[in-house]
C-alpha cells in the first residue's frame, strides 16, 4: 500500500483591460472646465477556465491627472503626480470567456491630459464575499505593506509600480524603521495570470511592466482626452442696438430733405398771403418746427423697425430662431439661426411645470454648468443638456450659442410620467447690461 501525491497546478484567471474598447467617454467630447466626464472600460476573463480555489473580486480604480489639491474634487492623491483618485469600485468577476463593462465618472479640467485605470483582484477571506464588511476585513492581505509595489532600499515605492509583486518592506507604514521586516502573505501571482494588461492609459505609448513571473508592457490607447473649451466673453458681442445718436442722425438726414423742400413751398405761400388783423393762424417758424420733430421721431422708428430690432432691448441680442421636435422621452430644440454668437454662460433655460403629485416646478439651468454643457439625455439624467457646435479660434476650441447648437429637455419626469404643458423660456442674461428673452414656448 502506498500514497501518491500529485502536485496539481492551481487554476489562476487573467482579467484583462480591453484594448479594443478603450475608454469611452459615452459621447462626450467638449467639456467646461471641471466636468464630471462618464467614462467606461471592458474588462475580460481569460487564463485558466477554473474552477478556483477562493472566491474573489475585481477592484477598479479610474484616475485623471492636471490639476493640484486646491482645485480638486476627488478624495485621494497619488505620490508622484497631481491626479485624483476618483473613488474605487468593486464587482463579481464576468464568467469565463465574457467582459464586464465599468462606468466611473473622470473629472476633467483645463490641463488633463491622461485617464488611466487599474484592476486589482482580491481573494475573499470568507467562502463568499461579505460585502457589508470593510474591504480591509473583506480581502486577504488587504494591508501594509501592499502588493504591486517596487521595493527600493527597504521602502516602498508607488502603487502599482512593480504589478504583481508580493508586498513587503523594511519601514512601518508610518515611515519608522522596521525592527523586522514586514510581510504580507498575500500572493498576487496566484491571483491574475498577467497584471500588465490589467492597467491601461490613454497614453500615446505603453510602459514596461516588471511583474515577477515574466516582462510585460501595459495598455496604451493613444487616445485624447475630452475637450476643454474656451468661453468667449460678453463683451466680445457685438452691440447690434442702434445707438441714441444714430436714430437722430438718421432722423436729420430725413429731416433735411423733407425742410428743403418745405422751405420752397412756405416761400411761395408767404408772398401771396394776407391776413385780416382779427384772423390767427400758426406761424410758420412754429410749424416748421413741429414739422421737424415729427419727422425725427417717425425717422428713428423706420430705421428701428426696418433693422429688426425694434423688439432687442439688451446688447448683443439679434433675432434667432428655433426648431423644436419631440422624440418622447425628450424635446430636442435646435438653433437653426442666429446674426451673432452669443456666451454661453450668459444664456439660461427656465422650465415651468406641474408635476404628477400636483406641485409646480420651477428650474432654471445655465448652458455652461458643467453638469449640463456637453451632454444629452443618452448620457446624463440632468433635465436640461447642451451640445455645442464648437467653432476653432487660435487653436482653442470656443464655445458659443449659435447657429447648430442643441438644447435637449425632458419630457418625462424621474418616474417615467409623460411632462405635459411645459413653459420654457431662453434669455440671454449676461453679467453686466440688460437681458433678453430669446424664445418662450408655452405648451411643450
Amino acid at each position: 500500500m502506498y500514497v501518491r501525491v500529485d502536485n496539481v497546478a492551481e487554476n489562476v484567471p487573467d482579467y484583462f483591460l480591453s484594448d479594443l474598447t478603450g475608454f469611452d467617454y459615452n459621447g462626450v467630447t467638449n467639456v467646461m472646465p471641471g466636468t464630471y466626464v462618464p467614462t467606461t472600460v471592458t474588462i475580460g476573463h481569460g487564463g485558466d477556465q477554473g474552477p478556483y480555489n477562493y472566491d474573489h473580486m475585481l477592484e477598479v480604480t479610474f484616475h485623471s491627472n492636471g490639476y493640484d489639491s486646491p482645485d480638486s474634487k476627488g478624495e485621494d492623491y497619488c505620490e508622484v503626480e497631481a491626479c485624483v483618485d476618483l473613488g474605487t469600485q468593486y464587482f463579481v468577476p464576468p464568467a469565463y470567456g465574457q467582459t464586464l463593462e465599468v462606468t466611473d465618472y473622470v473629472y476633467i479640467t483645463q490641463t488633463t491630459n491622461r485617464i488611466w485605470v487599474e484592476v486589482d483582484v482580491l481573494t475573499c477571506v470568507d467562502d463568499e464575499c461579505d460585502m457589508f464588511k470593510a474591504p480591509k476585513d473583506r480581502y486577504f492581505g488587504y494591508s501594509y505593506p501592499h502588493a504591486h509595489a517596487c521595493v527600493n532600499d527597504g521602502k516602498q515605492g508607488a502603487a502599482w509600480s512593480c504589478p504583481g509583486e508580493i508586498g513587503t518592506s523594511t519601514y512601518t507604514e508610518d515611515g519608522e524603521l522596521s525592527a523586522i521586516t514586514l510581510n504580507n502573505d498575500r500572493r498576487p501571482m496566484l491571483e491574475d495570470q498577467n497584471w500588465c494588461n490589467n492597467l491601461m492609459s490613454t497614453d500615446d505609448n505603453a510602459s514596461e511592466c516588471a511583474q515577477p513571473r515574466n516582462l510585460g508592457s501595459t495598455i496604451a490607447t493613444a487616445q485624447d482626452t475630452p475637450t476643454v473649451v474656451r468661453l468667449i466673453g460678453t463683451a466680445d458681442v457685438p452691440s447690434f442696438a442702434p445707438s441714441l445718436i444714430a436714430i437722430s442722425a438718421a432722423g436729420l438726414f430725413v429731416s433735411a430733405l423733407v425742410l428743403q423742400s418745405r422751405r420752397e413751398d412756405e416761400e411761395e405761400s408767404l408772398e401771396e398771403m394776407t391776413l385780416d388783423e382779427d384772423e390767427q393762424a400758426v406761424s410758420p417758424v412754429i410749424a416748421t418746427i413741429l414739422m421737424v420733430a415729427i419727422t425725427v421721431v417717425l425717422s428713428g422708428v423706420i430705421y428701428v423697425w426696418a433693422s429688426s430690432l425694434a423688439d432687442t432691448s439688451a446688447k448683443g441680442v439679434p433675432r434667432m430662431t428655433f426648431d423644436v421636435e419631440n422624440n418622447g422621452d425628450f424635446h430636442r430644440i435646435v438653433v437653426t439661426a442666429s446674426q451673432v454668437e452669443l456666451a454661453t454662460q450668459a444664456v439660461q433655460v427656465d422650465i415651468n411645470y406641474q408635476g404628477a403629485d400636483g406641485v409646480e416646478v420651477q428650474e432654471s439651468y445655465n448652458l455652461a454648468d458643467t453638469t449640463v454643457y456637453g451632454f444629452y439625455p443618452g448620457n446624463s439624467d440632468s433635465m436640461v443638456t447642451f451640445t455645442d457646435a464648437v467653432g476653432a479660434d487660435d487653436g482653442t476650441t470656443k464655445s458659443s450659442f449659435d447657429t447648430g447648437d442643441t438644447i435637449y429637455i425632458l419630457s418625462v419626469d424621474a418616474n417615467g410620467e409623460p411632462i405635459r404643458d411645459m413653459y420654457v423660456t431662453i434669455s440671454y442674461v449676461p453679467e453686466t447690461g440688460d437681458g433678453a428673452v430669446l424664445r418662450t414656448w408655452d405648451a411643450l
